[in-house]
């Protein structure tokens, strides 16, 4: 964009390099990686490590087995969180991902909704069970890196992401699933309020 091709061609050289040795020493040929966890695999979807479509597609399940596995509670931590419902977006595992968001029991997202929270906790179990505040020396109540999942829930189920930077021309896309029968998503861009809504009803999509 800026027109700095040096830059360019050194930067792109860097990344092509460290994605080769990241599949050298990280990924099997039948796309298995090495770290065999729900972070490893979204990472390398997310930010497209894989060599072939075809390990894609096997990182992909693999991903979707170790979410189910998990009976859907959450197992990743700050970097794996915000990105894993897209990774299972991405390789075709809609229902995987809206089944991860719509848990309730503890790791989930709606674990502290059903304990009357407001705002995005530090850790999952910042309050237990019982109404006591959880002992440990991270028990911030305010505290969203967990909450960045809603940046997938505008983009899918709400249907609005950038075509181009700033929101200057938009895709409008939602994905209704989940068992969720109705959305209202809006977002004031700098060019102008950008809506999107959806609602299921008699078997019909409006």
């Amino acid at each position: 964009v800026l027109d700095h091709e040096t830059s360019r061609a050194h930067y792109g050289g860097l990344a092509d390099r460290a994605k080769t040795a990241f599949i050298k020493e990280y990924i099997t040929p039948a796309g298995r990686l090495m770290s065999d966890s729900e972070t490893a695999y979204a990472l390398a979807i997310v930010f497209d490590l894989f060599e072939s479509e075809e390990q894609r597609r096997r990182g992909g399940n693999r991903l979707a087995e170790l979410v189910r596995e998990s009976g859907y509670q959450i197992r990743t931590g700050f970097v794996g969180t915000p990105l894993i419902c897209d990774a299972l977006a991405l390789t075709g595992h809609h229902s995987s991902a809206y089944r991860l968001l719509t848990q309730q029991n503890c790791p989930s997202w709606l674990y502290p909704v059903t304990m009357g929270a407001t705002t995005i906790w530090e850790r999952w179990d910042s309050m237990l069970p019982d109404g006591s505040i959880n002992p440990g020396e991270m028990t911030s109540f305010n505290h969203y890196a967990l909450g960045a999942v809603v940046d997938w829930m505008h983009r899918t189920i709400g249907g609005i992401s950038p075509a181009e930077p700033g929101y200057s021309k938009l895709n409008i896309k939602p994905r209704p699933g989940g068992g969720l029968a109705h959305c209202l998503t809006k977002l004031q861009t700098g060019y102008g309020l950008a809506a999107c809504s959806w609602r299921i009803s008699a078997d019909q999509i409006t």
